[in-house]
């Protein structure tokens, strides 16, 4: 079996290619801490929803979780000599603490649900938050 579970952190802002059927494909890269101090840095790619979500609520310094397989791309350079790299592809994710969003918990959405959902859950998230602290606030007011 082909799967892979990372926590871990965008080492920089999803980049978004655009192929010439139309679909688009997000790039990022992910810092995970595999012992006391060492990261490995590994190369993510997200299609679909996984891809549509990344590219709306993450940047760079974001947590995440991401759910995905290995695959292996291979070529042959211009010099000739054959390469090879390794890539994880999301397949499903799990938010935690993204600054776009600006949530103070964790927050675990559903990537199966329209991006449209998702992105209504944020926002009443983030909603609720904004009017406890506006609250918390105003009591703290000394007259």
């Amino acid at each position: 079996m082909n799967k892979c579970h990372f926590h871990g952190n965008l080492t920089r802002d999803p980049e978004v290619i655009t192929l010439k059927s139309g679909d688009k494909v997000v790039k990022f890269g992910l810092a995970v801490n595999n012992r006391k101090d060492n990261v490995v840095f590994l190369d993510c790619e997200a299609w679909g929803k996984p891809g549509e979500l990344i590219e709306k609520h993450f940047q760079k310094g974001n947590a995440i979780i991401v759910h995905c397989h290995l695959r292996e791309d291979s070529w042959t350079s211009s010099d000739g000599q054959k390469r090879k790299k390794l890539k994880f592809v999301v397949e499903g994710l799990d938010f935690l603490n993204t600054k776009k969003s600006d949530t103070k918990s964790d927050t675990v959405l559903d990537v199966e649900a329209p991006v449209e959902q998702v992105t209504e859950q944020v926002t009443e998230q983030v909603t609720e938050q904004v009017t406890e602290q506006v609250a918390t606030a105003t009591e703290e007011i000394p007259f």
